[in-house]
């Protein structure tokens, strides 16, 4: 899956990119498009895993120290507008913590048989980082000395996504994803997140607002086909450099 990833946003790149928005300093490519930087920590995460998979609660809390270090020479850490936290000037400086919730996401699932919900403090913990993911840069803007905290905003959103993760793993949904259609309908849409990201800007057009909202029904779904097109040319790549003969039914499915 990694491979296929890996090439879908290669032809995404070559097809469908609408520029770097940044430039190449070094070798930091300090672009706003977070892509390039999961190309770039695929590397050190295969890394990790291969080789200090029974250390990664002691991996993740040195790339904590790291990612704290990095803010710490942020010079703008009271800045609120366009120089802040999610301002262009942060764009240097936030690609540390994205590898963070990429190797998270590692760990999570290499221990997903040992998280347990508890669906009222789960919930808590839940609702607790929406509301300071969204609270902390409200009140920044009037309270300045708030504002260098906004980078808890990052752990919030990333703990946010992992309590969801728990509720979506417990076995009500697991039943309800288990149903064909259900089951069908998420493995598609779910298979096709990557690539559609990677097109939807060459794709997205004013030209048919005057059958709005037809227009929306159409550009979704010709996302959705030309998102399933470069899938389907990654795998055709990838089986490709393999031994075994292709197998074209797994090239053309329309699941994961």
């Amino acid at each position: 899956m990694i491979a296929v990833s890996v090439l879908s946003v290669a032809i995404g790149f070559i097809f469908f990119d609408q520029g770097l928005e940044g430039k190449t300093i070094g070798l930091f490519i300090t672009s706003k498009n977070y892509l390039y930087w999961i190309l770039l920590f695929y590397i050190p995460l295969f890394f990790v895993r291969r080789y200090l998979a029974n250390n990664m609660v002691w991996v993740f809390v040195h790339l904590f120290v790291i990612v704290g270090l990095a803010y710490y020479f942020f010079p703008y850490k009271y800045e609120t507008g366009i120089k802040g936290m999610w301002g262009s000037q942060f764009h240097d400086y936030k690609w540390f913590w994205y590898f963070v919730v990429m190797f998270f996401g590692a760990f999570v699932g290499k221990n997903k048989d040992k998280i347990k919900l508890n669906p009222i403090k789960d919930f808590v913990l839940c609702l607790s980082c929406f509301i300071g993911f969204y609270s902390l840069p409200a009140f920044s803007k009037n309270y300045l000395v708030i504002a260098p905290f906004q980078i808890l905003m990052l752990p919030l959103l990333m703990f946010f996504v992992y309590y969801l993760y728990k509720f979506l793993s417990s076995s009500h949904f697991l039943m309800i994803y288990q149903k064909p259609k259900w089951h069908f309908l998420i493995n598609v849409l779910g298979g096709l997140c990557l690539e559609s990201y990677l097109v939807h800007k060459s794709l997205f057009t004013t030209s048919l607002n005057g059958i709005f909202p037809l227009n929306l029904i159409i550009i979704y779904i010709t996302v959705l086909l030309t998102s399933y097109v470069v899938r389907s040319i990654s795998r055709i790549i990838l089986q490709t450099f393999r031994k075994e003969d292709y197998n074209w039914k797994a090239v053309f499915s329309v699941t994961q």
